[in-house]
């Protein structure tokens, strides 16, 4: 398991090494695991793009402005979206957005709570490529925003280390430049080259 003082480090550290690292989730008895080959990194109130930038925790992102390694889940349309804090401080909070996974064990239990047909074309790639699929597959919803990446329900695992001319950084995904100016240029989406289970090609 990864220790939280791994996420004690700046955003685009963690988020580089988070790739190839191994998302676990206990169901039960039933043990369901995944490959971490997309991430994107949002920032405070240098950051428009994201939930900090007002510099100010709310109801509902207060989880963000927490000591690092806290999970923060937020909601998206009917979706969630899973996060992992790093080196948050009251000024400077900033968190990860785990995007898409290869998947490893337990994919009959991911299959059955996104409704896909593994043995479809291409069924395996569909399960937890995108957040909000991700988190229908492991069973995440806001009732674990603000715990911690050590326990038995939801933790990392050390997994492969990537090479660096296998990591690309491209810009982050579905951002609207209305809202969110400059910031959706901003190279802060970190993921696998040559991966089949990425959300949207770099």
């Amino acid at each position: 398991m990864l220790d939280l003082s791994f996420f004690d480090d700046d955003p685009h550290t963690v988020a580089r090494n988070l790739l190839g690292c191994m998302l676990v989730r206990t169901l039960d008895e039933d043990i369901c695991s995944c490959r971490i080959v997309e991430v994107e990194v949002y920032g405070g109130v240098e950051d428009a793009s994201s939930h900090a930038n007002s510099g100010r925790p709310t109801k509902k992102t207060a989880s963000m402005f927490d000591s690092p390694g806290t999970i923060y889940v937020y909601s998206i349309h009917r979706y969630f979206c899973l996060n992992v804090v790093t080196s948050a401080t009251p000024d400077k909070p900033s968190a990860i957005l785990i995007r898409a996974a290869e998947p490893l064990e337990g994919m009959h239990i991911m299959a059955r709570h996104r409704n896909v047909d593994l043995n479809a074309p291409r069924g395996a790639q569909k399960l937890l490529s995108g957040p909000g699929k991700l988190c229908q597959a492991l069973a995440i919803d806001r009732r674990y925003d603000g715990l911690r990446y050590d326990s038995k329900a939801l933790y990392f695992e050390e997994g492969i280390t990537l090479p660096d001319h296998q990591v690309v950084r491209s810009k982050r995904v579905g951002l609207n430049p209305k809202t969110c100016g400059d910031s959706v240029h901003r190279p802060w989406r970190y993921l696998e080259q040559g991966s089949r289970y990425l959300s949207k090609k770099a």
